[in-house]
């Protein structure tokens, strides 16, 4: 087996993507020094290794973005349930919150930035924060008291619509 976590990335991951290996195993040990379980571990190493492979492939700027992150999500949504989704984007959302903290990332992206809307069919799709915001300005320009308790309400409790 690998002694590390460190060793297991340089191996098995790195060998896929190439990403800054020196930022990963940065995080890695982070994420021990913090006493995270080793399931976890090996669950954020894989799903960082995920995002950077499908930036990757779409030919994207290795930067993590809001805009990046919610086509990201919605490329997860077609293949993966919705637990595995935000187990996903929280990996990536963790360590870009890691990049910003040592100086490596201008921005810091809540997972929470993300709204998740369900679509007839079932399928989910995506909001982000700034195009929730634009939604509830339209709303409140309207000034029908019913459609703002009504947004409030459903923003409030996270329901689902």
């Amino acid at each position: 087996m690998y002694t590390s976590y460190v060793e297991f990335y340089r191996i098995k991951v790195n060998k896929r993507n190439g990403v800054g290996p020196r930022m990963i195993e940065k995080f890695i040990n982070e994420l021990e020094r913090k006493g995270l379980s080793k399931n976890t571990i090996k669950s954020y190493v894989f799903d960082i290794a995920q995002f950077y492979d499908w930036l990757k492939s779409k030919g994207l700027d290795p930067k993590i973005t809001e805009e990046v992150l919610t086509e990201y999500t919605t490329f997860l949504c077609s293949k993966y349930s919705e637990n595995t989704v935000l187990r996903k984007i929280k990996s990536v959302t963790r360590y870009n919150k890691y990049l910003y903290h040592i100086g490596e990332s201008t921005l810091v992206i809540e997972p929470n930035e993300i709204i998740k809307i369900k679509t007839n069919n079932g399928t989910m799709r995506m909001m982000s924060f700034n195009d929730l915001d634009r939604l509830r300005q339209t709303i409140l320009e309207d000034r029908n008291k019913r459609d703002i308790l009504i947004f409030h309400l459903l923003l409030g409790t996270g329901c689902r619509t």
